[in-house]
């Protein structure tokens, strides 16, 4: 599902395509059309994921700012970039902010053979913030656990 703040963006990218199109004298594509190209199907917007999101919004940009290579280049690096970032906060949540960095390099040796985890490729970053997110939970299912255990010292 899409943010509220995603929602506003994307109707305002919409709206840009159609003024574009409009400008150029050329037809207003099917706004689902965009997202069957983008996506490979068809998908109401409001049940996009992240990935989604930054597929159809490139599209969007590439017909309404055509010269704007920045912006495609950012929707290009997104996806990484939110990865990494998972990745860190769930190996925050997991170990504590001063031993996280070498606990993500020491799964990514263990899952991928190398310590550079920053390197790997976007399904492999998935699959590491996959691993580091279920670690967090079971790290909060234990101290939840113990927080229950009573307490039988006198």
């Amino acid at each position: 599902m899409i943010s509220k703040p995603q929602n506003n963006w994307y109707w305002r990218m919409w709206g840009a395509v159609s003024r574009w199109c409009k400008a150029q004298q050329v037809p207003v594509p099917d706004r689902h059309e965009l997202h069957a190209r983008a996506l490979g199907a068809d998908k109401s917007h409001t049940d996009f994921d992240d990935d989604d999101f930054d597929d159809v919004m490139s599209a969007f940009y590439a017909i309404a700012e055509p010269d704007n290579f920045d912006i495609q280049v950012q929707f290009a690096t997104a996806r990484k970039k939110r990865r990494v970032y998972a990745c860190r906060r769930n190996a925050i949540r997991a170990v504590g902010q001063a031993g996280a960095e070498n606990y993500i390099r020491s799964i990514s040796q263990d899952k991928f053979g190398t310590s550079d985890w920053e390197s790997l490729e976007v399904e492999q970053l998935k699959d590491l913030r996959n691993t580091l997110d279920a670690r967090a939970a079971s790290k909060r299912k234990r101290v939840a656990v113990a927080s229950d255990e009573p307490n039988w010292t006198v």
